[in-house]
């Protein structure tokens, strides 16, 4: 028996959508536990202090000062402001100034 992996949260939240694309691209088997903030069972804290300990560990860490400035930052600024900090940026980008609408040509 295959383990499938557990999604918490709702179909409709725009990030469940982007992590169950993925899987689906992936092949990876998956089932969703609805579990809706603030009003769900003592699973929901369990998955809030899961978050925290998380979050608290040290990748994530060294992200918070990259997150903090592009935060601050307008959005054409962002690879600029990254390249001032340091962060490993690749070589070429496909962003512009103009945002583009509708599905991204490559």
């Amino acid at each position: 028996m295959t383990t499938r992996a557990r999604i918490i949260g709702s179909y409709r939240s725009p990030y469940v959508r982007k992590v169950l694309a993925c899987l689906d691209l992936k092949g990876v088997a998956y089932e969703i536990d609805p579990i809706v903030p603030f009003m769900g069972d003592d699973r929901f804290s369990e998955t809030a202090a899961f978050v925290d300990r998380v979050l608290a560990l040290e990748s994530f860490e060294k992200l918070k000062p990259f997150e903090d400035r592009c935060m601050r930052t307008s959005i054409p600024r962002h690879r600029s402001t990254l390249a001032e900090m340091g962060a490993p940026l690749s070589s070429e980008t496909l962003a512009t100034a103009v945002p583009r609408r509708g599905i991204m040509r490559i």
